[in-house]
């Protein structure tokens, strides 16, 4: 996965080379991680547009790059991370906070 915040994050099958390449739009995507069993992608969005993302945190289905959840942070989320055991996501945020979500 490559996240550009420029507004999009490219999923790319290695495998294959690069035969295997889906793209999605999400406006100032940061940091991303992907769950320990590598079902969901989490990634930062650092700030809100018109009519678009909200800044925080977006869980993307891997299987079909489609949103299963919205977290709004706040401010600007920058990384996110998943504890071990993918119970939690740490997020990081230029604000100056850390938030832990469930």
């Amino acid at each position: 996965y490559v996240t550009y915040e420029v507004g999009c994050i490219d999923a790319l099958d290695l495998s294959c080379g690069l035969g295997d390449l889906r793209s999605i739009f999400l406006r100032f995507a940061h940091g991303f991680a992907l769950s320990p069993d590598v079902t969901t992608l989490a990634i930062a969005v650092g700030a809100p547009y018109a009519g678009g993302s909200p800044a925080g945190v977006w869980e993307l289905a891997t299987a079909t790059l489609t949103t299963t959840r919205v977290i709004t942070t706040g401010g600007k989320a920058i990384h996110v991370a998943y504890l071990p055991g993918g119970s939690r996501l740490v997020v990081a945020n230029q604000a100056g906070w850390v938030d832990y979500i469930r």
